[in-house]
């Protein structure tokens, strides 16, 4: 806003005069501070929840990474077996613990690659975010040294919480006197180990229930699928699965014959001109001599057109003028594949 104060008033020679200044008011320059504060506020409070958002999901994707790493590796490996040798994992069989806690999980039970450790940062961006704890919970024996149970990993140091991460394993031990030692344990997320769990006579393994005790169901006799299909299994109600049989694929094709070994022999070349090299006979070809070269035959001199001679001898050359003089005419051997 422009306005006009008047700044000096005075009266000269019978006349007056006013002089004016042109500039901003004091209100406005208040105004404008005020609104580029709350400019600045709102886009530093943008800033910084897109900086928190950013940062939550680093921290959520680094928790799917894990979670993936130990059900790939453990789907394989025994993650447990070499952390169960640095610590306490003997107990009185008779009185198992229903949790067991870890320091550490390695890839496998020789590799020093630790997929996660107790008090140390899930990932090397956010310092604060560690693994508060690693356990194995809800073991409940499902068959002789084996035990059903979940691995959970706890984490702090997030500004929201995170669920733990859980997975279904299997630990397996060994009886030694009147206790049992846990040896390791593999993820049941992608396989399920079954070693040492059997069901009575007669009957077959369906699965687990919750408590981790084995499902079994009636055996195969009797159990048969129409024809053209296969058993795959047992439904819910104890029923066959019966899948179709794949159509038969082409049998292979027959295998190519062996290749015939190479036969070697003297490749012969003619060539003109006079030569002081001597003739030699052409021996035996094979692969002691392979690549040799002779000079199997020459004539010095020949008069075109008469019969025999050069033409014949050489059989690459032809006379150009009946009665012209050819002065050599070599012929060369080369021993080497026919």
């Amino acid at each position: 806003m422009l306005f006009e104060i008047t700044i000096n008033t005075y009266f000269k020679e019978g006349s007056m005069k006013i002089q004016k200044i042109s500039g901003i008011s004091l209100v406005e320059v208040l105004v404008a501070i005020g609104l580029t504060s709350i400019l600045s506020v709102f886009l530093m409070t943008v800033f910084e929840n897109s900086r928190k958002e950013s940062a939550l999901l680093d921290q959520k994707l680094a928790l799917t990474s894990l979670k993936r790493d130990l059900i790939s590796y453990g789907s394989a490996q025994d993650i447990c077996k070499k952390s169960f040798s640095e610590t306490t994992s003997s107990f009185p069989t008779a009185n198992i613990p229903n949790e067991v806690e870890l320091s550490r999980l390695y890839a496998s039970a020789t590799s020093t690659l630790k997929l996660a450790e107790k008090d140390k940062p899930i990932t090397p961006n956010y310092t604060n975010f560690k693994v508060a704890s690693i356990k194995l919970k809800q073991l409940q024996p499902i068959g002789t040294n084996i035990f059903s149970g979940k691995l959970i990993i706890e984490t702090v140091g997030s500004k929201v919480p995170f669920q733990p991460i859980e997975l279904r394993v299997v630990v397996k031990s060994t009886t030694v006197g009147v206790n049992t030692q846990f040896e390791g344990c593999v993820s049941s997320e992608a396989t399920l180990a079954l070693a040492n769990v059997s069901c009575a006579s007669g009957k077959v393994l369906n699965g687990f229930d919750a408590a981790g005790e084995p499902i079994c169901i009636s055996g195969l006799a009797g159990v048969s699928c129409p024809s053209g299909y296969y058993l795959q299994g047992f439904n819910g109600s104890g029923g066959p699965d019966c899948k179709i049989l794949p159509a038969s694929a082409a049998p292979p094709p027959a295998p190519l014959p062996p290749a015939p070994p190479p036969s070697f022999g003297w490749v012969y070349n003619s060539s003109y001109g006079g030569t002081t090299e001597p003739v030699q006979t052409p021996g035996v070809c094979n692969a002691s001599n392979l690549g040799q070269s002779i000079i199997s035959g020459k004539i010095d001199s020949y008069v075109c057109g008469a019969p025999g001679g050069c033409c014949l001898a050489c059989g690459n050359w032809y006379c150009v003028n009946q009665g012209e003089t050819i002065l050599g005419c070599t012929t060369s051997a080369r021993c080497g594949y026919l």
